[in-house]
This record gives C-alpha cells, structure tokens and sequence, in this order.
C-alpha cells in the first residue's frame, strides 16, 4: 500500500483550522498519516488532548534539534519568517522519520475539503513535485510579485528529482526567508517558481477545484447540484480559506473583500457555512478536552457578548433583528464589504 502522509504546522490559535482541515480529509475515507508541527506548547497540549487516530504531533522542539541551523536564523526573523522557514524542513524531516513514505505533501492549515484528495494524487501521477498557481483574476495579477505558485499544497516524491528539490528549498529558505519581496524572492513561496527548473518534471496542477481561493474564485461560475460545488464545470475538491478570522467573538469575515472576489449565495451558504460549521465543532472539540478557565489560550473565549462588542457588530455592519439575535447566541454571520449575511 502506497504511504502518503500529509503534514501542516499551527500555533494554538490556528489549531481549530487544523482540526478542520484533518476532519475534512478523514470525512472522505483518506486514512494517511497527518503530522502536526505544533509552535507553540498550548498547540501540543490541544492536539494530544483531543487524540485524533492517525495524527502525529512533531514538537517544534523536536525539528530544532534535527535542524540546528533553524535555531539560528530565529534570530533574525520574525515569528511568521520563522514559521515560513519551516515548511520544507517539516516535510524532509518526515522523510527521514517515515523511510516507508513515497510521497509527503505539505498543506496550509487553512485548507479544508469539499471532495477527495485522491483526485489531486491522481493528477499527480508519478511526477517527482506537485505545485499549484494562484490563479490570480486580472484584477489581482500584481500579486504574483509574491510568486507565480501558492504553498497551500506542495508534493515531494521520494526520488532523486524529487528530494534534490527539497533540499534546493531547504536551503534557499534557510538563507532567505522574509515576508517581503527581494530579487523574486517573498517568504518560502517565491521559490517555488523556480521549481520548474530545478525538477523539470515538476508536475503544475491545473484544476480549478484545487486550491480555489479568495484570490482566484472571481475566474468561475459557481455552482451547486444541491450536492457539490462546481467551479464552471469542474468540482470543488479543497478551498484555501485565506482570511477567514473572528472578530467581536461570533464574527466571520472572509478576504474577498479585498480580493474584489464575488461573494455568491452558493460561495457564502455552499462553501463558508460548512466551514465555518466545522471550525465551531473543532471548537467545541477542544472546549470538552481541556480543562476550562486558566487563561488557556488554545480555548475560544467565552460566549458572552459585551456591549461593546455589539456596539461595534451594529457600527461595520447593516444587520437584521434576527442576525443580531444569531449574533448574541453564538451563530456566525458573514460581513463582507460592510454587509451582514
């Protein structure tokens, strides 16, 4: 049986999305191993608490001490720098404590899946790297001065080609690894463009169902059959839920906004809601695990809105009597462009 671990890293405060993103995979019969860098202690302690079958917790700890050089060029970086700086050193480490491992495949946290990852292995094939391009609309085509590819999904097989470009991105992100543009180079991502040259048989996945995000979706017509989601005529298979954050506690707002992305009926109740529903779930997961009060920070805060918090929710948002009782119950609604959903 062919091994193909996937691997993310978190802090606590994204540790939900994590949670998300594993339920998301499992939910459709994948059974590969899920390795979790956690960054931070409070990350570890929700992980191993809630004791998903099949996942395995790397201390960020433990890959300093495999990579002493990571130690190093903490110092001058900051801790997103530092955390980017990780990418490809988590995927080789998985390579060298997983001999049996054919393929390992990094994947944002943010991730979630709507179809099967086995579509995307399929297209992969035997092709030794698997990136994938943002995509960007025309009216977004000035950012790929932050690279050409996102690192939302990157695939390394265990072969010559395969593993010399590993180590070609280990070393470019240990020397360089800033969020901010320099001579084609922005954070771990940048490199990636130069894939094509370092493994010419890097393999680009095309499909628009792969990797759709706020930064693409405004390229397709989006549709429902009630049961799937197409883009045009392909189905969505994992969304890039860039953006997506809380604010004034049961607030969620998504990035279109600032990617001038369409914000449909099916993108809105299709896509977001399932998320959002199972980010609350992940939640929850971790409100029954740990012990509640202590400050902990791997905890959502608590459920009671202040004041203040609808005073500011009425300020940014056009909302309804029904929202703002949705609002004061715990129920997300969606803001986006200063209109409540």
């Amino acid at each position: 049986m062919t091994k193909r671990p996937y691997c993310t890293y978190v802090d606590h405060r994204y540790l939900p999305r994590a949670l998300a993103l594993i339920d998301s995979i499992r939910s459709h019969g994948c059974r590969d191993e899920i390795w979790v860098c956690c960054l931070s202690p409070e990350a570890r302690e929700g992980l191993t608490a809630v004791a998903l079958p099949g996942v395995i917790a790397v201390d960020i700890a433990e890959l300093e001490r495999e990579y002493p050089r990571l130690v190093e060029v903490k110092k001058d970086r900051t801790v997103l720098e530092y955390y980017f700086t990780c990418s490809p050193l988590l995927i080789e480490y998985i390579f060298r404590k997983s001999p049996d491992a054919e393929t390992v495949t990094y994947l944002d946290s943010d991730l979630f899946f709507f179809g099967d990852p086995e579509r995307v292995h399929r297209e992969i094939g035997e092709a030794p790297v698997a990136i994938i391009p943002h995509n960007l609309t025309r009216s977004q085509k000035w950012r790929e001065k932050y690279g050409h590819y996102n690192v939302g999904w990157v695939s390394f097989r265990r072969s010559e080609e395969g593993l010399a470009c590993l180590t070609w991105w280990k070393e470019r992100c240990l020397e360089w690894c800033y969020t901010r543009v320099e001579d084609g180079r922005y954070a771990d991502q940048g490199y990636l463009d130069s894939f094509p040259q370092v493994a010419p048989h890097t393999r680009i996945l095309t499909n628009k169902g792969f990797n759709t995000a706020p930064w693409n979706i405004g390229n397709y017509r989006i549709r429902s059959d009630g049961r799937d989601v197409f883009l045009d005529d392909e189905p969505l298979v994992f969304f890039h839920f860039h953006g997506v954050r809380r604010g004034f506690r049961y607030f969620y707002f998504g990035n279109h906004r600032r990617y001038r992305a369409p914000f449909s009926f099916v993108t809105r109740n299709r896509i977001y809601r399932p998320y959002i529903a199972r980010l609350l779930l992940a939640e929850a997961a971790l409100q029954e695990k740990l012990p509640a009060g202590g400050g902990n920070a791997v905890l959502p805060r608590g459920r009671l809105l202040l004041g203040y918090d609808v005073r500011n929710a009425l300020r940014v948002a056009r909302i309804t009597l029904d929202q703002l009782m949705d609002l004061l119950q715990g129920r997300p609604i969606f803001v986006w462009s200063g209109k409540a959903y």
